[in-house]
């Protein structure tokens, strides 16, 4: 068993996309949760990705007077139907929620890959400044695991306006590393950085024009937490690091959400005051 597992990480360190989409990514199709059941309304939305294929999301509209909208990258495994939970519960705090799925997951068309995932991410922040019911100055973009390397690439990127803030938690720094860390593993020995990491957060991240917060637990075997720290060392002002020790892979939402919540909530309302855009109060 161990010897497939080493075979199938070095195809994908010689970039088959077969073995990409069998040994990196891991999405599902089943349905997890709705958002209705835990009393939040929301709206089945269908919009294209740059080649043409058709995603598809859930926007959750704030539960009185919107103070802007937070966008959701999710993670790498299953789909945004068990992955909306970890900010579903904005919508109760005064911000709509925009959760999707990248292509080959859920009920997104398409499969997986590097680039297509990345235009996936552009495509969504696209289609979700159009809506009419969305101030597109006041958008905070969440990302975790893989949604939080796609939030800093996509935004260090493609500098878009209106964007209030990012905030990644366990995001890798770049794809080959994760790569290379899983190949380490399995088979006991260091290797060197494999594939081309022309969409890593690591190559953007001092790039970006808004406030960053990393939030990392120290525990992270999914992302070690060296990924984290390093694009916060290479992140411009205003940024802020939330070292979790001994937190695992995104706890700060769940595990630690009595601590992580509140003080994400005033970092939030300050960022969507007007004059405020980069408190960090």
């Amino acid at each position: 068993m161990r010897s497939l597992i080493i075979l199938s990480l070095v195809g994908l360190a010689a970039g088959c996309s077969t073995t990409v989409n069998k040994a990196f990514y891991q999405p599902t199709s089943k349905v997890y949760r709705t958002p209705d059941k835990d009393d939040l309304d929301y709206e089945d939305v269908a919009f294209a990705s740059a080649d043409g294929t058709v995603l598809t999301g859930w926007f959750i509209p704030a539960t009185y007077e919107p103070r802007g909208t937070v966008i959701h990258f999710h993670g790498n495994a299953r789909n945004m139907t068990s992955h909306y939970r970890y900010v579903g519960w904005i919508a109760d705090e005064g911000f709509n929620v925009f959760v999707f799925d990248y292509r080959g997951y859920g009920r997104s068309a398409g499969t997986p890959g590097r680039k297509g995932v990345y235009e996936d991410c552009v495509a969504a922040v696209r289609y979700l400044q159009q809506r009419d019911d969305v101030d597109p100055e006041k958008i905070i973009v969440i990302g975790q695991g893989l949604g939080g390397a796609n939030a800093i690439a996509v935004v260090g990127r493609e500098n878009f306006d209106g964007i209030l803030g990012i905030v990644a938690e366990a995001p890798f720094a770049a794809s080959g590393e994760i790569v290379t860390d899983r190949l380490a593993a399995a088979s006991g020995s260091p290797g060197k950085a494999a594939g081309s990491d022309a969409y890593s957060a690591a190559a953007v991240v001092d790039q970006l024009g808004v406030p960053l917060i990393v939030i990392h637990g120290t525990a992270d075997r999914v992302v070690p937490y060296r990924h984290g720290k390093r694009l916060f060392d290479k992140a411009k002002e205003p940024k802020q690091i939330w070292t979790i020790k001994g937190g695992r892979h995104c706890d700060g939402m769940t595990i630690y959400h009595e601590k992580v919540r509140p003080r994400l909530l005033r970092i939030f309302r300050g960022w969507a005051t007007a004059g405020e855009k980069k408190s960090f109060r």
